[in-house]
């Protein structure tokens, strides 16, 4: 009966201090993130691969690539888990019949 209620402390914690809410905010932003570092690789990538660019504007947008490729895979990789943690919360919140618009 203890664990049940400390359970239930937890949950409703987790919906008090803006868990849910701060999660759907990183998630939201680390997507955004993602998503411009891919466009500025594939932007990049293109300006690497233009013959008519410079030797030196194209190494450039190479290097520049592969760390917007990196940043991509980090950023997404970010908002996956701040996806799992929105679900982690709703799903605890639905066990404990909390949230009953979802």
């Amino acid at each position: 009966e203890t664990v049940k209620v400390r359970h239930a402390l937890f949950v409703a914690s987790l919906n008090t201090n803006g868990f849910l809410l701060q999660n759907a905010a990183n998630y939201v932003q680390e997507s955004v993130q993602g998503t411009g570092a891919e466009a500025s690789k594939k932007t990049n990538k293109n300006v690497a691969k233009d013959s008519d660019a410079s030797l030196t504007s194209r190494a450039t947008a190479a290097k520049d690539a592969a760390i917007d490729k990196k940043d991509e895979k980090s950023h997404h990789a970010k908002a996956d888990v701040h996806k799992g943690n929105l679900s982690y919360g709703v799903s605890l919140l639905r066990g404990m019949d909390m949230l009953t618009m979802y």
